[in-house]
């Protein structure tokens, strides 16, 4: 929402400095303001939808109905290196369907 989109650059930023951009980085944008920010910060790669915790279910999901590997990863995670190869990696000793991490904290 929006008290996040004050960080939407400096997310866009990091994932640009650890090679993250392209196609592979898609955002969620949950209003009007993070959609124009994401236009601004990461091209054409961004989803406009509305605040809902059903997000981070139906949007995976629909990717991965398509064929597409998924990654969910909330603005507020500081991604500290690109973690595409350590995900990879550990799916390759699957076989696996789907991943799912847990937080430190939790």
């Amino acid at each position: 929402g929006k008290r996040f989109n004050r960080h939407l650059k400096r997310f866009c930023a990091r994932a640009r400095a650890l090679g993250v951009p392209g196609e592979r980085l898609l955002l969620f944008t949950l209003d009007a303001e993070a959609y124009a920010l994401c236009q601004q910060e990461n091209g054409q790669r961004c989803i406009r939808g509305t605040p809902s915790i059903m997000n981070k279910f139906t949007l995976p999901l629909l990717c991965a109905r398509v064929g597409l590997d998924v990654m969910w990863v909330d603005l507020d995670v500081f991604l500290m290196k690109d973690p595409t190869h350590a995900i990879v990696e550990h799916a390759q000793r699957g076989p696996f369907d789907i991943l799912i991490s847990g937080s430190f904290e939790a």
